[in-house]
């Protein structure tokens, strides 16, 4: 009887044993199906949570597996903090997060060779005036001399750029810049750069800026008294037939292609002649989320026309939250998300090539 009854104990626990190998298999084998599912593109792609949870852990060879055909990665997303495109739409300014250590690493993407070109550029509010001329106002205590500065790309230098009203004393009225002195001075620049971003600023650079880089100036939308606009820039340079070449906000509405047949829009690209839409926008989310929209934001467009860069503005976010008496929704959890190119279909580029 005894005998019987260690054999009935031994049989139960090696039932069990084989029960908790088995779901530990299942276990392992649906985990296993869901990562590599998702990194290769099969499911969840859209899927916040699954893009939390495995996007950064992924094979660097599986992230454009997980994106439709009309949509190419750029910088992938586990490493991209920060771009900006210059205005051919040659370069691409990329800040990177080292995965070593932690570091950012600066470096210009040539969109025509893919090569990466290492640069030495603080962190800051950054606009490309030229493919080789960069307006960057650094913040103090970050390693560099604070304040705003002209970054040469080909000779790796970054030149101070004073205010108008400290280039050239004497020259403000009342706290404003004396309207025929300002337009003296911008005539006299060799060029003039008007940037689309929040302050509205205009960029006088001269003919000696290397040599006499003080000689140069910038102006803002605080350098003219209030009218209740706050666009008072670009109007007084188109009063005082200032001539001028544009650089558009980081994150525009909408920008047309170097060819002029394309606009991009943050929800897709479309035929300058019928407004047709011609490929939808990318959206990281199936949905309309208050925290960071649905579609990821325009940035540029590629020197060929061959199609629109996009990346996302802030977000997306795994968890939103929001309290009465905030201003908007608040968020835990951002989810990293790549640059991409958005690229006008092969049908339309074969039609452009028709003489």
């Amino acid at each position: 009887m005894k005998i019987i009854q260690t054999t009935t104990i031994n049989d139960s626990l090696q039932q069990k044993f084989r029960f908790l190998i088995i779901r530990l298999v299942i276990l392992v084998g649906v985990c296993g199906v869901a990562y590599f599912g998702y990194c290769f593109g099969l499911w969840g792609g859209r899927i916040l949570l699954l893009q939390y949870l495995f996007q950064c852990n992924c094979p660097a060879i599986s992230e454009e597996w997980r994106y439709p055909n009309e949509v190419d990665v750029i910088v992938p997303a586990c490493r991209n903090i920060g771009t900006r495109i210059s205005p051919s739409g040659r370069l691409l300014l990329v800040y990177e997060r080292i995965e070593d250590n932690g570091d950012l690493t600066t470096y210009a993407l040539n969109l025509q060779t893919n090569n990466e070109i290492p640069l030495t550029l603080p962190i800051g509010d950054i606009y490309f005036l030229t493919d080789n001329l960069i307006y960057i106002f650094v913040e103090y205590g970050h390693n560099h001399e604070g304040g705003e500065h002209i970054f040469d790309r080909t000779t790796n230098t970054m030149y101070p750029i004073q205010r108008f009203v400290y280039s050239h004393p004497g020259s403000y009225i009342n706290g404003n810049a004396d309207p025929v002195k300002l337009a003296t001075a911008l005539r006299q620049a060799k060029e003039v750069y008007f940037i689309d971003n929040s302050t509205d600023t205009a960029v006088a650079l001269m003919s000696d800026f290397y040599n006499h880089p003080e000689h140069s100036f910038f102006i803002s939308t605080f350098d003219f008294p209030y009218n209740g606009d706050l666009n008072r820039v670009e109007p007084f340079l188109l009063e005082n037939n200032i001539a001028y070449q544009f650089t558009p906000a980081n994150f525009p509405q909408e920008l047309v292609s170097p060819d002029g047949r394309y606009i991009a829009r943050r929800d897709g690209i479309y035929l300058i002649e019928t407004n047709q839409k011609i490929v939808e926008g990318y959206t990281f989310s199936p949905y309309y989320r208050s925290y960071s929209g649905k579609y990821f934001s325009l940035r540029g467009w590629k020197y060929d026309s061959s199609g629109a860069i996009y990346s996302q503005f802030i977000g997306p976010c795994l968890l939103e939250f929001g309290f009465p008496g905030t201003d908007g929704p608040g968020c835990f959890f951002d989810v990293a998300q790549p640059v991409i190119l958005l690229r006008v279909p092969r049908e339309y580029l074969a039609l452009a090539e028709i003489p």
